[in-house]
């Protein structure tokens, strides 16, 4: 017999995920000080992007019939919004990752110079400015969820404007926009 009293069904339920228990891992950037060592931004918001499978169409004997066929990725971006602290680690970290993909300070001393990446292959130096990002999430008593996002190949596109008012007490924020090939929910390590 089914039981129909709403407080014994509760009871059996696991305790919903919250929406707001999660971190954005970013791993060691080499050629930075800055991401030297696996980066957590601290974040306010992120989306998880849909996944999908374009179908297959096959016609037999006049009637369609569907297949999955090959995945699709919900944009390929994933835009979170970055809190930022005193110390501006979020904008440094984020900002020393650019510069590496392409250096927009015209004097830099370093050998390349202005406009152009800092590191290149083309030289011999082995540098991945693409990395694999984890987003972390959190049960309500703060004990790692047993899955989290990881975005392969993942770079930062862009960093949004930052809102900076004399007449405002808020916190600083700003968006993040990384561009990545595809996403995976894998186990939480």
């Amino acid at each position: 017999m089914a039981d129909f009293h709403i407080d014994k069904r509760i009871a059996k339920n696991k305790d919903i995920q919250r929406a707001y228990q999660f971190e954005l891992i970013i791993p060691s950037v080499t050629g930075t000080d800055l991401i030297s060592d696996n980066f957590a931004v601290q974040v306010r918001s992120a989306s998880i992007p849909g996944r999908g499978n374009e179908p297959i169409t096959s016609t037999f004997f006049g009637q369609e019939k569907f297949y999955p066929g090959k995945p699709t990725w919900g944009g390929n971006q994933l835009t979170v919004e970055v809190e930022e602290y005193d110390d501006h680690s979020g904008l440094k970290a984020l900002n020393s990752w650019s510069e590496l993909m392409f250096n927009s300070d015209f004097k830099d001393s370093g050998a390349k110079g202005g406009g152009v990446a800092k590191l290149s292959r083309a030289s011999g130096n082995s540098l991945n400015l693409c990395k694999d990002i984890t987003l972390k999430m959190y049960k309500y008593d703060g004990t790692p969820m047993p899955k989290q996002c990881v975005f392969k190949q993942a770079w930062p596109e862009t960093v949004s404007e930052t809102a900076l008012a004399y007449t405002s007490n808020d916190s600083v924020k700003y968006s993040v926009q990384f561009r990545w090939d595809y996403w995976l929910l894998q186990d939480n390590t």
